[in-house]
């Protein structure tokens, strides 16, 4: 072979494998790229903070993957359901769950779900936070915290408070409340926060601790009442709401939030795509504006981030049941 013949061979090589080069670069940059529509798994029904949360984050991040996200009610089982569907779903990032604080807390420490939830999902990142709001119905006797310890004590067993479930922060957060404030009020668990909220509106329950995301707008146009907010501080969007500590029961505090999963043994690519999005989209101005009028405060984290706090939130609440006596 002649020298003009061996270097044209040489640029012929160097071209594939140029080309090869740039193709395997290009495949595993689609890698981590939705192909078709994607899911998010709520586990409660309709209406609540949690599907309002999954709804508004979905229509940004389709926004910016340029694909459809739909969200996925499938209340039950205080959302285990729903986390069934996603822990057997395929690890390829186009099956998503909205996870709350309350379901880690019930998984783990309630219904003592056989697969640890910590594990059981590839964890992507926290949403937002948020205080509980005590409200109460306009014609219910209970304007203050005040009130409520009074009425509660005067007639022990006669208040009733709703739920999104058995185990659910807002459970164990009034729990919290009767064994602090030595009262007794009357555990009704619903499916599902939009549920609580419409008996509350409909004046069938006189009280609840529920998220400001699913409350705020019903406090703002004057159909609940806002007792006080579940915070150690008072909140920097209500700095007028009192806190349940100032109230009257000292040392209480409360808070919740939401966080977004996929399949387990999703790879590390996807998720981290999706952790990237998902940050980018709670960052929009839009976003912005509606949780803080629902004072709720966003906060994407890394995934190891939010496994930390997942860790952090069940011995919270263990050390806090065993040295209360808190039953369920």
């Amino acid at each position: 072979m002649n020298p003009t013949s061996k270097h044209l061979s040489w640029n012929i090589l160097c071209v594939i494998g140029s080309s090869l080069l740039i193709a395997d670069c290009f495949s595993a940059q689609s890698n981590d790229i939705p192909t078709k529509p994607i899911r998010v798994l709520v586990g409660m029904v309709p209406g609540g903070g949690t599907d309002i949360t999954a709804r508004a984050v979905a229509q940004k991040l389709g926004e910016r993957l340029g694909q459809l996200v739909i969200t996925d009610n499938r209340a039950g089982a205080s959302g285990a359901i729903a986390r069934e569907i996603v822990r057997s779903s395929a690890p390829d990032g186009h099956t998503l769950l909205l996870l709350t604080s309350s379901q880690i807390v019930n998984a783990n420490m309630v219904q003592k779900d056989p697969v640890d939830i910590r594990d059981a999902f590839s964890h992507i990142t926290l949403l937002v936070w948020y205080p509980y709001l005590l409200v109460s119905h306009p014609s219910a006797p209970i304007k203050s915290m005040k009130d409520l310890l009074a009425y509660a004590k005067s007639k022990p067993g006669a208040l009733n408070y709703g739920t999104p479930g058995i185990g659910t922060t807002a459970h164990l957060g009034t729990e919290l409340l009767n064994h602090i404030a030595k009262i007794d009020m009357v555990h009704v668990p619903y499916k599902g926060s939009g549920d609580v909220v419409r008996d509350l509106l409909g004046g069938q329950l006189m009280i609840s601790f529920a998220s400001a995301i699913s409350t705020m707008p019903h406090v703002k146009s004057g159909k609940l009442r806002l007792v006080a907010v579940s915070s150690e501080k008072r909140s920097r969007y209500m700095p007028d709401a009192p806190t349940v500590a100032e109230g009257g029961v000292p040392g209480y505090d409360l808070t919740g939030w939401y966080s977004m999963a996929t399949a387990p043994r999703t790879p590390r690519n996807i998720v981290m795509r999706l952790n990237k999005e998902i940050a980018a989209s709670l960052d929009s101005p839009e976003l912005q504006k509606n949780f803080a009028a629902d004072a709720a405060e966003t906060e994407p984290t890394s995934p190891e981030q939010l496994k930390e706090k997942i860790n952090q939130e069940l011995k919270k609440w263990g050390d806090l049941l065993a040295a209360g006596g808190i039953k369920l």
